[in-house]
């Protein structure tokens, strides 16, 4: 896949000119709208999004398109999924409130769900997910999203 971005590291400015320029990114962020009521703000730069791609060896921009482009009916089929659950007081959001940055933190959620039961409520816990009201939904969520596995939240770390 030719993208014009080999060779670009992965760091704050080059994360935020992709997101800028992108046409792919744009394009799942425009059907994020077409999902879901979804007021977009300005991105503010996120060394911590940059840093969960880095535990998915995400170094380089070139990586990180592929990846966009080959996860992108999957990224929006879990956008639509994450709908279902409640916030974090436990209702459901009118509308909701993100950057165009959406679709990579969507893509991380993706790659998660493709790793162990374990290594999956991991990432809920070290990103601070599970304390939330839709915490172990979420798990389900990314445990079952590519084939049907039973939850167990009583793994010891």
């Amino acid at each position: 896949m030719k993208s014009g971005y080999a060779g670009i590291g992965l760091d704050v400015v080059s994360f935020e000119k992709f997101l800028q320029a992108d046409n792919d990114c744009r394009r799942i962020m425009d059907k994020f709208k077409e999902i879901a009521t979804v007021h977009e703000i300005p991105y503010t730069k996120d060394s911590v999004l940059i840093q969960r791609l880095g535990s998915f060896g995400i170094e380089g921009i070139e990586r990180l398109h592929e990846l966009l482009c080959e996860n992108e009916s999957e990224i929006l089929r879990l956008f639509e999924e994450m709908q279902k659950l409640p916030n974090d007081d436990g209702e459901h959001d009118e509308f909701l409130t993100f950057s165009i940055s959406a679709p990579v933190f969507y893509l991380c959620h993706i790659l998660a769900s493709k790793m162990s039961e374990h290594e999956i409520l991991k990432y809920i816990q070290v990103n601070g997910w599970f304390t939330e009201a839709s915490g172990e939904e979420f798990l389900d969520v990314l445990v079952n999203f590519n084939g049907v596995r039973q939850v167990d939240t009583t793994l010891d770390f």
